[in-house]
């Protein structure tokens, strides 16, 4: 398992540091993935080298650690804003990746921990340091994979494992700076975040939604509360003698005796007052590190993260009930307008009609298991179209919640309309005249007032300040925009005051 100390030479291709530079500039210049490839498989040989001294180990990993960062970043970065607009294959390509160097760089860490043990004197001084970065990049899988809404790369049994050895050792709250030019950190600190980040449902949230929720996260961690005791501020727990996620406590089932509590301590007072300051415009978003975002994604997040940490996490309004039926599944905008607004003449077949089945369904929604390969292309908050076996119109849901369960996917859809009316709209300007025509539906129900309707359009048709025409068969409507409802990569959900147009 460790190298063989009586070799004279390594055999891995950067033992010799005069070697180095010259390797490393050849992978340096490949495009982002191909590099971060390239730096995974010099890692990944670390763990099988012979003769490679445990210091000259870490310079490596040192080494491969801070030339791989920007490229880590901006292939994140790229996933983060591709989202919605990158092919299946390139999202999975860029997934992979990224996740794949993540776990071989935590690896190798836990390497030169695991050569530590039998070989004291070396590194002492570096060993907060060493626990300290394959902790976060532990934590770093967690959220990888939450933006992904799956299992794969992440290990809650590693993070606890790291956390103990920290605790074992007396440096869990030692400060220490674990990247040059980086803040003062505590292993503690890097646990809290990963634990915190985790009760927050980021299976309902969107990739960039989690993306933020992890820096706002890290912000607050220096003042979350980790006891063993103190139920009331410290609702949630783990049991770092298992491998399962940190949870809430339920009313009439206790903890493991080897659990431990924690919640969000003196960061609720300062979480709200963020979440204030979003909703003012007084928060200026490179303050959190989050200035490449938009203030309709961070402003909601920091919402979310205010319900979970800070007050009782939502119950469901309505009751499940265990109803298995397996229904038909469609999805992008062009499909779901002609299955949702009844255009099966114009549009009878569906490129994508899927099977899947519920697992319990309510008035407000379903919960389906859906099978591999169907539902790869789901992400919280597309649209959806449905229809029960024995339905006679296409119902119209929004994916509120995605997560991994074993092979399959559990994916927690909201009902949004049952059915409506496809519509042709155009833009109503009194300079230019009408603009192009397009696509929508007239959904049914949730009016507030009468001659109220609720609309689902193309992105980019509602605008508070644009009025719009809208044909039914041989009537003509004039919709003046009251509300935006929703939105996500393709549409838009708008309320509308309608009447009858003479032009």
């Amino acid at each position: 398992m460790f190298p063989r100390l009586h070799s004279k030479k390594s055999d891995h291709p950067l033992a010799d540091p005069a070697a180095a530079p010259a390797l490393l500039g050849e992978i340096t210049k490949r495009e982002c993935l191909p590099c971060l490839q390239g730096l995974t498989e010099l890692l990944d040989k670390i763990k099988t080298a012979t003769a490679l001294e445990l210091a000259r180990a870490f310079d490596v990993i040192d080494q491969l650690d801070r030339v791989g960062r920007p490229y880590w970043r901006k292939a994140a970065h790229e996933y983060y804003e591709g989202s919605g607009k990158l092919t299946n294959y390139q999202a999975s390509r860029v997934w992979v990746t990224v996740g794949e160097y993540i776990v071989q760089l935590a690896e190798a860490y836990e390497f030169c921990l695991a050569v530590f043990q039998t070989d004291a004197p070396a590194l002492r001084s570096q060993l907060p340091r060493i626990i300290g970065r394959a902790l976060r990049l532990r934590a770093s899988a967690q959220c990888w994979d939450y933006a992904r809404y799956v299992t794969q790369f992440g290990s809650w049994a590693e993070l606890y494992r790291l956390y103990q050895l920290a605790e074992m050792r007396g440096c869990a709250t030692e400060k220490v700076v674990l990247y040059r030019g980086g803040r003062f950190s505590t292993i503690e600190r890097e646990f809290m975040q990963a634990l915190m980040l985790a009760v927050t449902a980021p299976h309902s949230m969107l990739p960039e939604q989690i993306n933020v929720a992890d820096r706002v996260t890290a912000r607050l961690a220096h003042s979350f509360a980790l006891s063993s005791a103190g139920q009331r501020s410290r609702p949630y727990f783990f049991d770092p003698a298992s491998a399962n996620p940190p949870a809430r406590e339920l009313p009439g089932i206790r903890p493991p005796f080897t659990a431990r509590r924690f919640g969000p301590g003196d960061a609720e007072v300062e979480l709200r007052k963020l979440a204030a300051r979003a909703d003012s415009g007084e928060l200026l978003l490179s303050e959190i590190g989050v200035e490449r975002h938009s203030e309709e994604i961070v402003a909601p997040t920091l919402h979310h993260l205010t319900r979970y940490w800070c007050e009782v996490p939502p119950e469901r309004r309505h009751t499940r009930q265990r109803d298995p039926l397996r229904i038909s599944v469609v999805n992008g905008f062009d499909d779901v307008v002609a299955k949702v607004g009844n255009l099966l003449v114009a549009n009878p077949f569906s490129s994508a009609q899927e099977t899947w089945l519920i697992e319990n369904r309510a008035e407000g929604g379903i919960g389906a298991l859906v099978a591999n390969p169907y539902g790869t292309w789901a992400r919280v908050g597309c649209l959806v179209a449905y229809r029960y076996p024995d339905g006679g119109v296409w119902n119209l849901g929004v994916v509120r919640h995605i997560s991994e369960e074993d092979v399959d996917r559990f994916l927690g859809i909201e009902l949004v309309a049952s059915g409506g009316v496809a519509v042709s709209l155009c833009e109503a300007n009194d300079q230019q005249g009408v603009k192009e025509d397009c696509l929508g539906v007239w959904l049914a129900g949730g009016a507030l007032k009468e001659n109220q309707i609720r609309l689902l359009t193309p992105l980019g048709t509602y605008s508070p300040l644009a009025a719009l025409y809208m044909r039914v068969h041989d009537r003509k409507y004039l919709l003046i925009p009251v509300q935006a409802i929703a939105s996500g990569v393709d549409y838009q959900i708008g309320l509308y005051s309608a009447s009858n147009s003479t032009d």
